[in-house]
């Protein structure tokens, strides 16, 4: 959380173990959507970058892994499958590179 060391921290930051070992720089993140979001059955995630060994993981709310797929196209759509109501959140990484994250909702 916040703290100081004599001088007053106003940013926030929370260690998430399933980021361990990925690296990155805001700047390098790209860009893609996930629609429709919420979702009901089923989530798109367009404008994927084609890149070698790109795997897309899936957390619930308490940072475990409930799904990974392996990317090889500029769109992918993923089923509900049998996973809960509530907001997940994703990673696109490629070879131990983060290249983006974000979060959808389930209703």
């Amino acid at each position: 959380g916040i703290g100081t060391n004599g001088t007053n921290m106003n940013d926030f930051w929370e260690y998430n173990p399933a980021l361990e070992g990925l690296t990155t720089s805001d700047n390098d993140l790209v860009s893609i959507s996930t629609y429709p979001n919420p979702a009901v059955n089923h989530i798109t995630f367009s404008n994927l970058p084609m890149t070698d060994n790109s795997e897309l993981s899936i957390y619930n709310s308490f940072g475990q892994i409930v799904a990974t797929y392996q990317v090889n196209a500029t769109q992918m759509i993923v089923q509900r499958n049998n996973l809960a109501a509530g907001t997940y959140f994703y990673t696109l990484s490629s070879d131990q590179k983060l290249l983006t994250k974000g979060s959808f909702i389930f209703k």
